[in-house]
């Protein structure tokens, strides 16, 4: 099975448990202020939602965005997603590759990934970048925003790495409730990572760092 096919079955068969990591107690300072940031950074803004899983960021960010597209591969976390309490009229769920942002159409000013850039390969990380730049920037006619989030490394919260290969990615061996293991990447990126992805046609980068997350938001160059 090929590593995207593996993440895709991952995502499946942990579906209905996924959201038990939200309620990890000693995380729950760092969520809070992760969710005022997401929400403060979506005001108004008509969302691409990218790999949007069970819909937990796309509920956080449709009380104040204009609109939501939230998009993922997997039919499984679809429809979860599908089944929460939204504003009417302000969510729309709908599959979409993640990998090939530029091929989703629709009229957004901002493309948003929450846990997702850190399952792309280090060296995959540019270009993946790019086609979301092409989808919000130049490709969109004007200059738009990224808004990226994810995990850091925090030794006793996250499962530990269980190697690292000869690129630098860093794997992770997950165990289900069922007993099922999958190895996938997951890389704990920092700001530096993300600076020299984004390339010259992010203006404004801003990054912070919380206890157990990181967010990032930058513009895109309408010439990008």
């Amino acid at each position: 099975m090929i590593e995207r096919e593996v993440l895709v079955d991952y995502y499946s068969r942990r579906a209905n448990e996924y959201d038990r990591i939200y309620e990890r107690p000693e995380r729950q300072g760092s969520l809070a202020e992760l969710r005022e940031l997401v929400a403060d950074w979506t005001v108004g803004e008509r969302v691409l939602e990218l790999a949007c899983g069970t819909g937990y960021w796309t509920e956080v960010m449709a009380r104040q965005a204009l609109h939501v597209l939230a998009t993922d591969t997997n039919a499984a976390v679809l429809q979860l997603a599908s089944a929460r309490d939204y504003p009417p009229d302000r969510v729309h769920v709908r599959p979409a590759d993640a990998y090939v942002p530029d091929a989703i159409p629709g009229d957004f000013t901002l493309v948003f990934a929450g846990f997702w850039v850190s399952h792309i390969r280090r060296h995959r990380l540019a270009e993946f970048l790019g086609r979301v730049h092409q989808r919000v920037g130049a490709g969109a006619g004007a200059g738009g925003t990224v808004v990226l989030v994810d995990n850091r490394f925090v030794e006793g919260s996250n499962t530990p790495i269980s190697r690292t290969d000869e690129h630098g990615n860093t794997m992770q061996k997950r165990r289900l409730t069922t007993g099922d293991e999958f190895e996938i990447v997951k890389n704990f990126l920092g700001e530096a990572d993300l600076r020299v992805a984004a390339g010259a046609a992010a203006v404004d980068f801003e990054y912070r760092d919380l206890r157990y997350f990181w967010a990032a938001r930058y513009g895109v160059r309408g010439d990008a």
